[in-house]
């Protein structure tokens, strides 16, 4: 059809014991690795690994799973520090409501670290940074703290950065609960050079 679509994203709507979530992945994908639900509590998956063991879930299920039962950043946390084992992750978790932001590491011992966000900036890439000196080793931190990015254009910027776009960068989104917008930039590599299209988040 012509225009742009009203809304975008894989949604799922609230149901009894669920809370309604928009989610991106790839096609195919069971899950999700970006997603937020209608409470603000958004989850972002970086790929560190594969799990050489056993499995009881996979991340991106369990990830989907907290977002459509967890209605806070506690409930969130509590879950994540306790996932069932698996491939080795880096997750950010954010509370629009709190403002509370965290990255959940699970290390290839199995266990899951959390780090908090320092000065207000907390960032990941596909490495696990818990305990480890990042300034001046991890391109996204270090161009975070730099910019201290404080509204959308802010952090496009720091999307687009030649130092930390990817070639495999194939979507990149952004979630402003506060004002109720979803940005995507998708169809071109890296995607985060080239447009983010709006589109309204939850139905209100």
């Amino acid at each position: 059809r012509s225009g742009p679509p009203r809304r975008a994203g894989p949604r799922s709507a609230a149901g009894p014991g669920r809370f309604a979530t928009v989610y991106l992945g790839f096609p195919g994908m069971v899950g999700a690795l970006d997603i937020i639900n209608e409470h603000g509590i958004a989850l972002s998956f970086n790929q560190v690994g594969v799990s050489g063991g056993k499995s009881d879930m996979p991340v991106f299920i369990k990830m989907r799973e907290i977002a459509e039962r967890c209605k806070t950043f506690e409930d969130a946390e509590k879950e994540l520090l306790n996932m069932p084992p698996g491939m080795p992750f880096c997750i950010g978790l954010s509370d629009a409501k709190s403002g509370r932001t965290a990255i959940f590491e699970r290390d290839r011992d199995n266990k899951v670290q959390e780090r908090g966000s320092e000065d207000a900036i907390v960032a990941a890439d596909n490495n696990l940074w818990c305990g480890r000196k990042m300034s001046g080793r991890c391109a996204i931190d270090d161009l975070a703290r730099e910019l201290k990015p404080g509204n959308i254009a802010d952090f496009k910027q720091v999307l687009r950065d030649d130092k930390v776009l990817m070639g495999c960068n194939i979507y990149s989104v952004i979630f402003d609960y506060r004002n109720n917008k979803f940005y995507l930039a998708a169809g071109e590599i890296p995607a985060a050079n080239g447009t983010y299209k709006e589109y309204p988040l939850f139905d209100k």
